[in-house]
């Protein structure tokens, strides 16, 4: 509804713990289950408008795992420390809605 009522132009979702239920692992070991409501707000993007910014380094896994769920179209990004995944969302124009599990990805001052 929030998405519907912002109609944002890109939208940012973190992989562990908030897309998926990783904890900095491979998605491709254990038993792992995905965020059906930010799948579908991810699908409801145009194409190359949704993005995963991920501090995960299992890039390939995770592009697997997306990919096997029918999430061809998202981005992956690693965002290695120091950088903050707040310089890939205010990297773009217009509107970007973050989705993070960490409060302190939502602070940092580049994304206010």
């Amino acid at each position: 509804a929030l998405v519907a009522e912002l109609r944002p132009s890109w939208l940012f979702v973190d992989f562990d713990r908030t897309l998926c239920s990783t904890r900095g692992g491979s998605p491709l070991h254990g038993k792992h289950s995905i965020d059906e409501e930010l799948v579908g707000v991810c699908t409801q993007m145009p194409e190359g408008r949704a993005q995963v910014v991920t501090r995960n380094a299992h890039v390939d896994d995770i592009r697997t795992f997306l990919d096997e769920r029918g999430l061809q179209h998202l981005a992956v990004h690693r965002i290695r420390k120091p950088r903050s995944k707040a310089a890939v969302v205010a990297a773009e124009d217009g509107l970007a809605l973050f989705v993070d599990d960490t409060i302190a990805e939502h602070l940092d001052d580049e994304i206010r």
